[in-house]
């Protein structure tokens, strides 16, 4: 027979997880949630079935709401302590504006062509950009038309060509 709780006020039908304890299966989902762990830990670490969890889920849009939520915290937590330490750490700034403002301060350069698909025009395209970006090593890869180059070290040679 099923027991009143939050999800259940009128004690009716099957008893969720198998008559586990309800609250307390509801507080381990909330802490793995909490530091961003997976589904599967989750489940995992209250002792459920898949099944129960996803169904459990599903009958509860407002708990599923939740664990969205409960799931940014660790990444709002990291994002506070990038924030944090941009004045006192300046690798930690640099690191984030690398990352957040590519366009400008970017380690990594990405060059497409949508021509030149022969190792000759290859040739010519990785000479041109060894004389613009004074001898960084290029590695090409072929993608359908589009040639794609990516530096991947300051050397005197001009790289070679991956197909």
């Amino acid at each position: 027979m099923a027991e009143k709780s939050i999800t259940n006020p009128l004690w009716a039908g099957r008893k969720w997880f198998d008559g586990k304890d309800e609250k307390g299966i509801l507080t381990k989902l909330e802490q793995v949630w909490a530091i961003g762990g997976s589904d599967i830990e989750a489940y995992s670490y209250a002792e459920i079935t898949d099944q129960s969890y996803y169904r459990y889920l599903r009958a509860f849009p407002k708990i599923r709401e939740k664990r969205d939520q409960l799931k940014q915290k660790p990444i709002l937590a990291a994002r506070m302590t990038i924030v944090n330490n941009l004045q006192i750490d300046p690798d930690v700034a640099k690191w984030y504006l690398e990352r957040k403002r590519k366009d400008e301060f970017s380690t990594k350069t990405e060059v497409e062509v949508n021509e030149g698909k022969g190792k000759k025009d290859r040739e010519n395209i990785k000479k041109i950009i060894g004389i613009l970006t004074g001898g960084f090593k290029y590695d090409f890869k072929s993608k359908g038309e589009d040639i794609r180059g990516e530096v991947v070290g300051n050397e005197a040679s001009s790289g070679e060509i991956i197909d």
